[in-house]
């Protein structure tokens, strides 16, 4: 079971990017570690599916992590998957 992902969802526009900022800085932390592989699973197979996000949206996600990232063939995978739908990922 995923513990380390918080998600955060609401409209992006220039007018509320100090709001944006002001929720991802009050997330709190569920379980100390990281699981990024787990985390851009559930991206791709919850946030992003294809019956939930709607056609013409922009899909953009930010990855926030706390600790060093150790790069694996599973972490590749999951991120090319989410890259595949056309999701933005910026690195926080």
């Amino acid at each position: 079971m995923l513990q380390s992902v918080a998600t955060l969802t609401m409209q992006l526009s220039a007018s509320n990017c100090n709001l944006h900022g002001q929720a991802v800085r009050q997330l709190r932390l569920l379980n100390p570690g990281s699981n990024l592989a787990n985390a851009l699973n559930i991206l791709h197979i919850r946030v992003f599916a294809s019956n939930v996000a709607r056609p013409g949206d922009a899909l953009i996600t930010e990855v926030v992590t706390d600790s060093q990232i150790r790069p694996s063939q599973l972490l590749t995978n999951e991120a090319n998957s989410v890259k595949g739908q056309g999701v933005r990922v910026i690195a926080v």
